[in-house]
């Protein structure tokens, strides 16, 4: 194994906050929500999911979700129904929608049929609207603003007499053997908030626990909140043990910008071992509350359409005690790659399927 000096790659999930979600707006018979997206990677699709917003009157007839081809002369849907499936129970606000639920995208529409096969590279759209419309029905589909600009051939696209583009999809993509193919501008949470925390608070220290498929170096830490006048916080690189201090940086509130930003510190260059359990932590040191943003996933597996898989997730602890992780849950929290391992030696570098991030 040797290690190799590389500059600006960002280890672990950022795409904004809990204020960038958005809505497309569904209040009349002909009216439909979609999300364009490019397949990851060959197989046969099971279904998707994908987060409402306020419902002012759910659906009784319930909702149409099915796939479609892509026009390449405009970038809309077709309009042809290939594969679907209706939903009609859970359409209420702010809920995320698993349509697998109610049984796979098949041409029947009834958790039967022919399923959809894929390539890598396809174009797809994931087409939302009524079944059947009644006067009053009314709900929103969530997408989303990134803070960063990474909705190039990934967007959403409403329908109300003409099409318009709009941002990021929020959406899920399951295969029909249950996993889910890394999608870097195509955002899967299921919600997405801060936390706001100081010495005081239960908890009072969030970490991301995690561990890399590769070795690295890393030569900084960094979090996405808000710091306020008064307030300061420590990021801390734990071992695997959770207690083990392997670097640390302090931030101050007085020297921040007072609203939600990634904030970034500089550490010692620290090795992180392939396959070993690490803690990158978040401690306010003062009374005075910082906010530290996340998000969740509706199931575990849907991690695997992010960076870093299943392998980074929520831990938090109070004084010190015993860390408690939420696998589905992962707070904005992560590194600055310095090194990675070349390969040489032997077993290769492990990278896995592109997950480390290209700094912007």
């Amino acid at each position: 194994m040797a290690l190799q000096a590389t500059k600006g790659l960002l280890l672990g999930s950022f795409a904004g906050d809990g204020n960038s979600y958005a809505t497309m707006l569904l209040d009349a018979a002909t009216e439909k929500a979609a999300f364009i997206i490019r397949v990851p990677k060959d197989g046969t699709l099971d279904s998707v999911g994908f987060l409402l917003g306020t419902v002012t009157q759910a659906p009784t007839n319930g909702l149409k979700i099915s796939f479609q081809d892509v026009s390449l002369a405009d970038g809309n849907p077709d309009g042809t129904v290939d594969q679907y499936a209706v939903v009609t129970a859970g359409l209420v606000s702010n809920a995320w929608i698993d349509v697998g639920a109610t049984g796979y995208m098949g041409s029947t529409g009834t958790g039967s049929g022919t399923k959809r096969t894929i390539l890598q590279g396809d174009y797809l759209a994931v087409v939302i609207e009524y079944q059947s419309f009644n006067a009053g029905d009314s709900l929103n589909i969530r997408n989303f603003a990134p803070k960063l600009p990474w909705a190039g051939n990934a967007y959403s696209d409403l329908y109300t007499g003409t099409w318009a583009k709009a941002n990021a999809p929020v959406l899920s993509l399951k295969y029909d053997d249950g996993s889910y193919a890394f999608m870097p501008n195509v955002f899967p949470y299921s919600s997405a908030s801060y936390s706001a925390i100081n010495t005081g608070t239960t908890p009072d220290e969030i970490a991301l626990k995690f561990k890399l498929s590769y070795s690295a170096k890393i030569n900084g830490l960094w979090f996405y909140g808000t710091l306020a006048a008064g307030s300061s916080a420590d990021l801390i690189l734990y071992a695997a043990d959770g207690s083990t201090v392997l670097a640390s940086a302090s931030l101050d509130g007085d020297a921040a910008a007072g609203i939600a930003r990634m904030f970034w510190v500089p550490i010692a260059e620290t090795t992180l071992t392939k396959d070993t359990v690490y803690y990158i932590a978040f401690k306010p040191t003062t009374a005075t509350s910082v906010n530290l943003y996340w998000f969740t996933v509706f199931v575990a597996a849907i991690f695997d359409q992010l960076d870093l898989d299943q392998n980074a997730y929520w831990s938090q602890r109070t004084d010190a005690g015993a860390w408690s992780d939420t696998v589905t849950r992962r707070p904005f929290l992560g590194a600055v790659i310095s090194a990675l391992d070349d390969g040489a030696g032997g077993g290769g570098a492990g990278i896995s399927r592109g997950r480390v991030q290209g700094g912007m």
